[in-house]
Order: structure tokens, then C-alpha cells, then sequence
């Protein structure tokens, strides 16, 4: 706000915000709160003399934006479930065998693959089983970010009537890879 007065100059300029109690203008001041505001302001010449009061009125919405923002690290993390265990192999009788474990997926990426290396055949000493290990994992790939994705793995040995059985444990160690380029 400012004022002039040519014969005499300006001595004072005085406002009052919302019928208030007035008060000297010096410098800029804040009006602050949501609504309609008014402000009305009047000046004083060095003669004494007042000037007409004039009003100012300040529509302040009562929101305000400000952005918010946070960032995601890369994540690619796989969690295996229990190990699995086929149940006794019956030497003599043909038979597929079963074994589940899961796992959880965690990626950032647009896209994921989860994959198994060769499973080929279980082995117990020096002897390995005719019918190699399969391996098939449900699902095995993501086309969006996930965040503790459910893996049903599923194992399956068959086990022939003529196939020859060594007394002990038969086991092959697997590497399950979680990539982000699809095969």
C-alpha cells in the first residue's frame, strides 16, 4: 500500500484486516485462513488530514497443493519355501511320486522370470534314478511389479516297475534364478 499527498506528505498509512484494530502499515503483511478477507486502509497527511478509507477484499482458498513424492530401490528377491521330500520309493511298483515346496517373489521391474536350472537326475552315491526330475512352477514369469508373488512348485519323479532301487537317499541340489529379462 502506498499513499501521496503533494502539499503536505503522507504521515501515516493505517489498515485494519477483518475489523480489527487498526494498525500502522510499515511493510508487507500476511493474511492467512481459508475464506473472504477485508482489508481496509486509509492514510494520513502531516496536516492531520484522513483520507477516505478504501477496502481490499482477498479471496484465499481454503486448500493448497504441495507434491509429494517418494522413490522405489531395485528389488529382486526370492524366498524359497520348506524343502521338498517325495514320499518312499516302492522298488518294483510303477508309480509317479509328488513333492510341493513354494516360494515368494518379490521385483520392482516391469518385468520377471523366475527359472530352475537343469534338474536332470536324482542321484544317491554313484547311482541315479532312469527318469530324469521335473521341475514345473506356477506361475514362472510377471509382466507388472509384484510384491510377495505366491510360486507353486511342484516336483515329479516316476519311478518304473523294472527300475533298480538303491537302499539309502536319493537328492540333486537345484539353483532357482529370478531374472528381469524374459527367456
Amino acid at each position: 500500500m502506498s499513499g501521496s499527498d503533494a502539499i503536505s506528505g503522507v504521515s501515516t498509512i493505517s489498515y485494519a484486516l477483518d475489523g480489527g484494530p487498526t494498525q500502522a502499515y510499515g511493510a508487507a503483511f500476511n493474511v492467512t485462513g481459508g475464506g473472504l478477507h477485508t482489508v481496509k486502509y486509509w492514510a494520513t497527511d502531516n496536516a492531520g488530514n484522513v483520507a477516505a478509507p478504501r477496502t481490499l477484499t482477498i479471496q484465499i482458498s481454503p486448500t493448497a497443493s504441495t507434491p509429494v513424492g517418494g522413490s522405489v530401490s531395485s528389488t529382486l528377491a526370492l524366498t524359497l519355501g520348506a524343502p521338498a521330500a517325495f514320499s518312499a520309493f516302492t522298488p518294483g511298483v510303477d508309480n509317479d511320486y509328488i513333492a510341493k515346496t513354494s516360494a515368494s517373489v518379490i521385483s520392482t521391474a516391469g518385468d520377471a522370470t523366475l527359472s530352475v536350472s537343469d534338474p536332470g537326475h536324482l542321484t544317491n552315491g554313484a547311482f541315479s534314478l532312469p527318469d530324469p526330475l521335473q521341475v514345473l512352477m506356477t506361475p514362472a514369469t510377471w509382466s507388472a511389479p509384484v510384491s510377495h508373488a505366491a510360486v507353486a512348485i511342484n516336483f515329479s519323479q516316476h519311478i518304473g516297475a523294472n527300475d533298480a532301487l538303491r537302499t539309502g537317499s536319493y537328492s540333486k541340489t537345484l539353483t532357482f534364478t529370478l531374472s528381469t529379462t524374459n527367456p
